[in-house]
């Protein structure tokens, strides 16, 4: 057992090693809306350019817990063992990104928004060690290409070295639709060390039409996309539904499950409903005027209440504690959204490395 990571060797309840992609996956890149966008961005427009996702952080922190992992503050340990145990940390999340890493600028730092972002939501949740795992997480070069097929290939290759290097750790890989990471996923259940990774989430960002349908693998090259629904795969429009699917899996507990619950429940009541009295995490703290963003409200109050449902069942008792208040909103306290002054820096450097090629 890797007692200090929360990464375990074997399925007794603790959590997976987290891969995820970052635009379109954890944040909405918006490009349409962004006064900055680079090729690298995705497709999404359902949110304002550079907004995080509600959920997803807090849905990272529970697969990294594991069924069996509380707070550090949980009081009621020996109540319910399916809602928590203090046996396990959770291993921070790996980024893959198909970004170049010959372009610095582009990669995410201490002080980025994700970044700041994620060690927000691990401290609100009792888990103020957690964040991005910035050291570790990978990223593709210059000379990988710049199609979405081969985006994917990119990130299926860092999951070979990644695999290889760590033979006894099991994996859970969160991409979308939009960017090649259905053929990295692909790849990677296919691969040699198919069988460590245990799940793919697939954020749904466009229609199956605007998808990929060739991809390219490390290993074999050209091949078909079929990745299909299964107990490893699913496809989700909302964390909410990714959240319900992976504790139905039993892969996040009760109480991981009612902390996505619960910060989304917060993002609508702000950026749906207009109630924003609390700073959100997310990066904007005011209601949404686009009727995308209404659309996509809609689509979260739906898989909330399901969510509610499965929340409400397995914690009967309200024995999960509930995350930290929030600021209040006018504080600036919070905030996970990625600068605008960056983005354009880090266009500037691509162009330039480009430029010198």
């Amino acid at each position: 057992w890797c007692y200090n990571t929360g990464v375990l060797d074997s399925d007794v309840g603790g959590g997976v090693q987290v891969l995820s992609d970052i635009d379109d996956t954890i944040v909405c890149p918006n490009p349409q809306g962004a006064t900055d966008p680079h090729q690298f961005a995705g497709v999404d427009t359902r949110l304002e350019a550079k907004e995080t996702y509600p959920g997803v952080a807090e849905l990272l922190l529970g697969l990294a817990l594991g069924i069996e992992s509380p707070p550090s503050n949980a009081t009621n340990t020996s109540s319910n063992s399916s809602l928590y145990n203090d046996s396990y940390v959770p291993a921070r999340p790996i980024l893959l990104s198909a970004r170049p890493r010959e372009a610095s600028v582009l990669s995410i730092s201490q002080n980025s928004g994700i970044n700041v972002y994620m060690e927000e939501v691990g401290k609100r949740n009792y888990h103020p060690t957690w964040g991005t795992n910035i050291d570790a997480s990978m990223y593709g070069t210059i000379f990988d290409g710049t199609s979405s097929n081969e985006f994917g290939e990119t990130k299926a290759k860092s999951y070979a070295e990644l695999s290889s290097a760590r033979p006894n750790t099991r994996f859970a890989f969160l991409g979308d639709n939009g960017q090649g990471d259905v053929c990295a996923a692909q790849s990677m259940l296919q691969s040699s060390s198919g069988d460590q990774m245990v799940a793919v989430l697939i954020h749904l960002t466009q229609t199956p039409e605007e998808s990929l349908s060739e991809c390219e693998d490390p290993d074999t090259g050209s091949f078909t996309l079929n990745l299909t629904e299964s107990d490893k795969v699913h496809y989700h429009s909302t964390y909410s539904d990714a959240a319900l699917w992976t504790y139905n899996q039993g892969l996040i507990s009760c109480c991981s499950a009612n902390n996505v619950f619960v910060a989304i429940e917060e993002w609508v009541a702000c950026r749906c409903d207009g109630n924003c009295t609390f700073e959100l995490p997310t990066g904007l703290s005011i209601q949404a005027t686009r009727d995308e963003t209404f659309l996509y409200c809609d689509e979260l109050k739906a898989d909330q209440l399901l969510l509610k449902s499965a929340v409400d069942e397995c914690d009967a008792q309200g024995d999960c504690p509930q995350p930290e208040e929030l600021p209040p909103v006018g504080t600036g306290a919070s905030g996970g959204s990625f600068s605008s002054n960056a983005f354009v820096v880090s266009l500037l450097g691509l162009i330039s490395i480009i430029g010198l090629l």
